[in-house]
């Protein structure tokens, strides 16, 4: 029996993954051989189970502050937040890349048996979902329902963000945010050791930079703005991205946060994979 490929789309938390431009968290599960890796061998296929992991396709910032250079409809069309079109590309084109490589193993059709998607309730995971679908599965045979439109509708379910413990994690726990407060105190009092730094920025963008997330949502739209190949602002030359990386480095300490935040941070990790291998 034709076990189900799952796809799971994901926004990550900065601190438990390091962006590679684009955005969302799949995983693809299906009965897939090793002759892709192994062509005009004898041997028996062993591979029975794959797992792919990415985040959704180019965003727009999520953040614009006063004195943004780049701001408006005119640069970002779409909305902050939202799927560029390089972006949207980006899905197309992985999802042509998973027909190449598991051709062969994942029919060619879609089978809503066979198949099942899952993604995070934010705009640009769900429209990644799909781009990355269109790509996967074009309608072959019965499924062309019109012959000028290669694409065909298939669902993309999400999680209600109060129940999200799996893909965006946004359901309550009260020990972790006990800890996750705890956690903030230390790295604003890190932050707030360089007055002269936190008055730079805030002169530089228009906004009171008092704590770490200021900073990061600086360092973001700063980041969007590099990779849309669009010139930085003039001040950011002094400051990014070695200074502010600096402090937003920070968060990646481990060894200062206490072993029940660790332990309980890892458990949405956890549950995505028994999700992965329960499935398999």
């Amino acid at each position: 029996m034709r076990k189900k490929n799952n796809l799971i789309f994901r926004n990550l938390s900065r601190n438990k993954l390091i962006f590679i431009v684009a955005i969302l968290i799949s995983a693809l599960a299906g009965c897939v051989g090793l002759f892709l890796l192994r062509r005009g061998s004898s041997a028996e296929s062993t591979l029975r189970f794959v797992s792919i992991v990415h985040r959704h396709g180019d965003r727009a910032p999520s953040f614009s502050y006063p004195l943004d250079p780049y701001k408006g409809e005119s640069f970002w069309p779409e909305g902050l937040g939202n799927l560029l079109q390089k972006g949207k590309v980006r899905m197309y084109e992985f999802g042509l890349f998973l027909r190449r490589r598991y051709g062969g193993f994942i029919s060619s059709k879609y089978s809503a048996a066979e198949t099942y998607v899952i993604s995070s309730i934010r705009n640009r995971c769900l429209m990644s979902a799909e781009l990355v679908l269109a790509g996967l599965y074009p309608p072959d045979g019965i499924q062309i329902w019109n012959q000028d439109l290669p694409w065909q509708p298939i669902p993309v379910h999400s999680i209600p963000t109060p129940c999200d413990d799996m893909i965006r994690v946004t359901k309550h726990c009260w020990l972790l945010s006990k800890e996750t407060e705890q956690w903030k105190i230390f790295l604003n009092e890190e932050v707030n050791k360089d007055q002269a730094f936190l008055s730079y920025l805030s002169k530089s963008t228009g906004v009171e930079c008092k704590t770490m997330e200021d900073i990061n949502r600086i360092k973001d739209n700063l980041n969007v703005v590099r990779q849309q190949g669009l010139p930085l602002p003039k001040w950011a030359d002094d400051v990014y991205p070695n200074k502010i990386y600096s402090f937003t480095n920070l968060k990646s300490l481990h060894q200062r946060q206490s072993s029940t935040m660790i332990k309980l941070s890892s458990g949405a990790d956890q549950l995505l994979l028994n999700a992965c291998l329960n499935n398999a």
